[in-house]
């Protein structure tokens, strides 16, 4: 990962999931919430996986955290 273009990687697949018309289910982990890493490259991981869940979630019409087994709605309405 550490030679890797990641932003390129991400504009693909940011890419393609605005160009797809299909109802879709992402489901990541988020990071952030832990301890900071020790090293430069696990925090590199976080961050761009942090950044990579900010860009989505820009995208998406509906953003939600689940904590504990319990939905929060962070962005538009769950689908009925």
């Amino acid at each position: 990962m550490a030679e890797k273009d990641v932003q390129t990687s991400l504009d693909v697949l940011l890419a393609q999931l605005q160009i797809n018309h299909q109802k879709l289910v992402i489901v990541s982990n988020e990071l952030g919430l832990g301890l900071v890493p020790e090293d430069g490259l696990s925090r590199r991981f976080r961050d761009l996986h942090g950044l990579m869940n900010q860009q989505v979630a820009a995208i998406a019409d509906c953003v939600v955290f689940t904590v504990a087994g319990i939905p929060q709605v962070i962005k538009g309405r769950l689908p009925e």
